[in-house]
């Protein structure tokens, strides 16, 4: 199954070491990443990775 195409659009906030996908096994020291980010890089990630699996563009996504 081939990966999603990363997003044309850059986030204003540093990026992290890893990329997130569904299907990654992840580590605590990951997690422990994840909940230290601000909330706009939570919801930036969430609105990227759902127009990558072929979300809705509907509603309040198709804005961003």
């Amino acid at each position: 199954m081939p990966l999603p195409k990363p997003s044309t659009h850059e986030s204003p906030l540093p990026r992290t070491d890893f990329q997130a996908r569904h299907d990654h096994d992840w580590q605590r020291a990951e997690i422990q990443t994840l909940f230290e980010l601000p909330f706009a890089e939570w919801l930036w990630r969430a609105v990227n990775g759902h127009r990558d699996h072929g979300g809705s563009q509907s509603g309040a996504l198709a804005s961003c």
